[in-house]
């Protein structure tokens, strides 16, 4: 920043001594020049100040010393430390001019002083801290406290319109900071020379302006009578130099912010060097870029229609025009299900094409409002028959919604026919079930009633016939005869109650599995452990054999497989009219999470066989076990599947 600062000046100093040659068409010598003494305050910037060796400088040092060379006096000045001595001094001859400001033309003509045309121009403001700047725009100047710079022209205006509290200060810093402690309210002051002041403090953004101008000041010097040739001179001067690029450069200077290393003026500069190959450039750059982005453009479309194109189902393009969806593209398999007539729907709207379907519309339009994919199965009436498609819409960006549409009628009805089947061989094999079932009741009663009695009666009518006979040989041979007969009635009631289960009929279902407890311990040394929490009390007899062959086939599993000696089984009944059967071991289980019964392949066909038993009723099993902590089986029953079913 120092850098740049350094540069300016030494610009704005080369611009300065370049204007003066400019406009000066020759320099006299110094022994023609006319000498006149300035006086000048010592400390007012911007416009007066001292440099470190004495000399002055400031705005209007500066005004008047290209003043001098237009006009080829020479200045000679002199220091003063207020306005009232340099005043004086010009009474008395002592020096030839000073600076008019704060007096007055009309009171100073008495005296036989005369003043100079304006050496600057500046509109006086009125300055207020921003935060007090709403409060203070309502006021009058006669009701706040006011503060100024003595020796100004700016007093003699605050006077005129009778404002009565004024407090004046000797410079121009003095009344900015006057301003920034609550001293005075507002202040008032030509805007630049305040501006510049309060900019060089870095204060002036808490200052702001407030109103309009009050009026304009125009400085100048002022001299006595003596030397109205000398100020008739100097006003030719003036006017020479308000027309000269110098007084703006003066102005730029010492009023103005300055402005960054690389000015307007600067970058213009540069850019009109560099104008002619930059543009070549860039229209050779902007051309290159059109056709690549073009290209690209062209690959990604025909990357994206290829893509379109490859979808195996109908696809169509629908965009969102006049609250309607027009179909504006469709892909090579919407062409073929159609027989190249989908070309004939380009530019129509869903209505037009689906009039009979209000559901399509519908569909595309939440995918549209939703900005999301939605997928919905809809019948549409085609040639006088029902169509059933699968319709999936996604959305993209802006107004499209892509559908794709597969005609699944054929597919529902294979559906619905393989659910039909599916039916009827469940209750096929319900059916056979229960025939079997009726079957086994039979031969069961059978064997009782005419087997099982004839053997009885047989063994009774021997023993009779036994007694009657004291040889030893007929006793042996009759006694081997009634072991066979006995032999023989125990297998007709072991075959009767496989086959037939008397005791779950005639004493219920409780009696069964105490009996079949009974049977694995004697058999296969299994302690069953059965808790009844409750059974229907209405129990069908086909729901009796159900649950009874259920649990046998689950007992003898637990035999085959688990290795353990003791299994739990209990019943339970709910409100929804659900049996529930559960039979626990702790033999040594197995993973059921890792051995999939989804497809009950690798099951018994026993267990398989219920699965689907269940199925068919409207309940189900589930196996939960883990290897060496045993294994659950849950069997739910729905209790009314039974009831009058004939199942």
């Amino acid at each position: 920043m120092t850098s740049n600062r350094f540069v300016l000046s030494l610009f704005s100093f080369c611009l300065l001594v370049s204007l003066v040659c400019f406009f000066l068409p020759g320099q006299a010598s110094s022994e023609d020049l006319r000498e006149a003494v300035v006086a000048v305050p010592r400390d007012f910037p911007p416009q007066y100040s001292i440099d470190s060796e004495g000399r002055p400088k400031g705005s209007v040092i500066d005004i008047m010393d290209a003043i001098a060379r237009i006009a080829q006096i020479r200045f000679s000045y002199v220091v003063m430390d207020n306005r009232d001595d340099m005043l004086t001094a010009l009474l008395e001859q002592q020096v030839d001019l000073i600076p008019n400001s704060g007096l007055s033309r009309s009171r100073m003509a008495d005296y036989g002083i005369i003043f100079t045309d304006p050496l600057e121009s500046f509109q006086v403001k009125t300055f207020v801290l921003k935060e007090n700047l709403k409060a203070y725009e309502k006021h009058r100047y006669t009701d706040l406290k006011v503060g100024t710079v003595r020796s100004s022209f700016v007093l003699l205006y605050l006077k005129r319109i009778g404002v009565q509290n004024i407090t004046l200060y000797e410079s121009i810093p003095d009344c900015v900071f006057a301003l920034l402690s609550g001293e005075v309210e507002v202040s008032v002051y030509p805007e630049e020379l305040f501006e510049k002041v309060a900019r060089d403090a870095g204060v002036s953004e808490r200052i702001a302006q407030t109103g309009e101008s009050l009026f304009e000041s125009k400085p100048g010097l002022a001299a006595s009578k003596e030397n109205q040739d000398l100020v008739i001179k100097i006003n030719g001067a003036i006017e020479e130099f308000h027309r000269s690029k110098l007084s703006n450069a003066i102005f730029q200077r010492w009023y103005v912010e300055e402005s960054p290393y690389w000015s307007s003026g600067r970058v213009f500069s540069y850019m009109a060097l560099l104008v002619v190959g930059f543009a070549t450039f860039f229209f050779f750059w902007r051309f290159k870029l059109h056709k690549n982005i073009q290209e690209k453009l062209n690959a990604g479309e025909r990357r994206f229609m290829a893509q379109y194109n490859s979808i195996p189902s109908p696809t169509y393009t629908w965009q969102f025009q006049d609250n309607d969806f027009v179909l504006v593209n469709y892909n090579n398999a919407a062409m073929r299900v159609s027989n190249n007539k989908v070309s004939e729907n380009v530019g129509k709207s869903i209505s037009e094409i689906y009039p009979d379907s209000r559901e399509i519309w519908l569909l595309v339009q939440h995918c549209l409002q939703r900005q999301c994919a939605l997928v919905k199965e809809i019948k549409i009436l085609s040639n006088g028959d029902v169509a059933i498609y699968h319709i999936s819409c996604a959305f993209v960006p802006p107004d499209l919604v892509l559908m794709h549409s597969i005609d699944v009628t054929a597919k529902k009805k294979i559906d619905a026919k393989e659910k039909e089947y599916r039916s009827q061989l469940q209750s096929l094999a319900s059916a056979l079930t229960n025939a079997e079932e009726k079957e086994r009741r039979r031969i069961a009663m059978e064997l009782h009633d005419t087997i099982g009695q004839n053997l009885a009666l047989s063994k009774i009518r021997l023993v009779m016939l036994s007694q009657t006979s004291n040889d030893e040989k007929v006793a042996t041979e009759v006694s081997k005869i009634l072991e066979a007969l006995d032999q023989s009635i125990q297998m007709t009631r072991n075959l009767t109650f496989e086959m037939g289960t008397p005791i779950l009929y005639r004493l219920g279902f409780e009696p069964s599995v105490n009996w079949l407890a009974e049977k694995l311990f004697e058999e296969h040394g299994l302690e069953v452990v059965y808790r009844n929490y409750g059974l229907p009390h209405d129990m069908e007899d086909e729901l009796k054999a159900f649950l009874f062959r259920a649990l046998r086939e689950l007992l003898m599993n637990v035999v085959k497989h688990a290795q353990t000696s003791e299994v739990k089984v209990s019943t339970s009944f709910s409100d929804q009219r659900i049996l529930r059967l559960t039979v626990t071991d702790h033999g040594k289980g197995f993973d059921s999470e890792s051995q999939s019964f989804k497809n009950w392949k690798d099951t018994p066909f026993g267990l398989f066989s219920l699965k689907e038993r269940l199925k068919s009723l409207g309940g189900h099993i589930d196996i939960y076990s883990k290897i060496g902590q045993g294994t659950q089986v849950v069997l739910l029953i729905p209790v009314d599947a039974f009831h009058g079913s004939g199942v």
